[in-house]
């Protein structure tokens, strides 16, 4: 009988049939890499992390799983199906809407009243000659997050800008953490990972280091984040906002007048992989595809259509709500009085879905942008882009 390498050292294998030693036990690639050769580590640096949009929850891969249809991950080497959230391309806002095409330049359109489009851009400063130059060029982005009348957005080196409307701090960036405890030193943000803004009135919030934090107009308690816990996503809604923690959880926290605060509790289907916080509602997806909608039901708001077998994403507005499923469809539900639930007909399948106050956004395979619902300020009328899924 062959003997098992994992007699001599768990989690190795051999590359070749025939193996005649242990000295030939070879490590397996981890979960969130891959090698094409069966699998194994044959040099202990052969196996590829996973590339965005892709994970891989099992040892010796040949290859990573792709993210279902409107949704993506955004870091290499990812482990699990609930790194896979909304694409963030496109985000619609109040009356205004944001977005990154696939170079990373953001673009934002619509109501300019308190310069909420106005991208900023970075200075360059250099010296020829002994004689200092500087000028502004355009920033390169990873995401945006449009707002009521602010924008904010992580550039390429994971540094958050936000501008338009101030009030109640809302475009004041953290740049330290707060701690559970009162007791433990503040420590500088090093790297920000995502970003949401709220379309309805005046909070944001943002996954930095992997901890939570929300600032802004806390009337409801809206940026008091729950503690001790590590955050995958967190959308902020009007006066509340919700997250998914690291172990899959989903919290919602703020104004619970509708109930759009209370996440129902569910059962074998795995952890939450989605979620989005609206006005009066709030949505999720969890990870085998099941959504729910909680809060209130005005206009059918929470009404989501049940003949649909498994989702990817979920997108909350005002008084309706937009989903992306596994086979890359997309629907609409609740109140079409600006025509924000009529979906157009692209002739491809959907990559994302963003919901803002009266007007939806989706970004088509071929990475074209649509928007539709209320046409004021010109805010579903793009620019002509290609745009990030990522």
């Amino acid at each position: 009988m062959c003997k098992s390498c994992d007699l001599h050292a768990n989690d190795t294998g051999t590359f070749e049939l025939g193996s005649p030693s242990q000295e030939l036990c070879k490590p397996f690639c981890r979960p969130g890499s891959f090698s094409y050769k069966a699998g194994i580590d044959e040099n202990i640096t052969n196996c590829t992390a996973c590339d965005l949009g892709t994970y891989e929850d099992s040892m010796r891969s040949t290859g990573c799983k792709v993210c279902p249809a409107g949704t993506s991950i955004w870091r290499y080497g990812s482990k699990n199906i609930t790194d896979c959230r909304g694409a963030g391309g496109l985000i619609a806002g109040g009356f205004h809407t944001c977005g990154v095409d696939i170079v990373g330049g953001a673009k934002c359109w619509g109501y300019n009243g308190f310069g909420q489009t106005e991208v900023p851009k970075k200075l360059v400063q250099w010296e020829e000659n002994g004689v200092p130059y500087g000028e502004e060029r355009d920033d390169t982005w990873y995401s945006v997050a449009a707002g009521s009348f602010h924008s904010c957005g992580i550039t390429k080196e994971y540094k958050l800008k936000c501008w338009g409307q101030e009030f109640a701090g809302k475009t004041k960036v953290p740049s330290m953490h707060l701690y559970d405890s009162p007791t433990m030193p503040l420590q500088d943000i090093q790297e920000w990972q995502s970003i949401s803004a709220s379309a309805g009135y005046h909070h944001t919030c943002g996954i930095a280091d992997g901890r939570a934090l929300c600032w802004g107009d806390d009337e409801y308690q809206q940026t008091q984040v729950p503690k001790s816990r590590h955050w995958n996503s967190i959308s902020a809604g009007q006066f509340h906002t919700c997250g998914i923690d690291s172990d899959g959880n989903s919290l919602c926290w703020g104004d619970d007048s509708y109930g759009q605060s209370d996440v129902p509790v569910v059962v074998n289907e795995g952890p939450w992989r989605n979620i989005s916080a609206g006005h009066y509602h709030s949505c999720g997806v969890t990870s085998v595809g099941k959504i729910h909608c909680w809060g209130s039901s005005l206009y059918q708001a929470t009404a989501f259509p049940q003949e649909v077998d498994a989702w990817a994403s979920v997108a909350v507005g005002r008084y309706h709500s937009c989903g992306v499923t596994f086979d890359g469809d997309m629907r609409c539900w609740g109140s079409n009085q600006d025509g924000a639930v009529r979906v157009p007909d692209t002739g491809t399948k959907w990559l994302a879905v963003t919901a803002g106050l009266f007007h939806t956004c989706g970004i088509s395979e071929d990475r074209t942008g649509v928007c539709w619902g209320r046409s004021v300020y010109g805010l579903i009328i793009l620019p002509n882009a290609a745009w990030s899924s990522v």
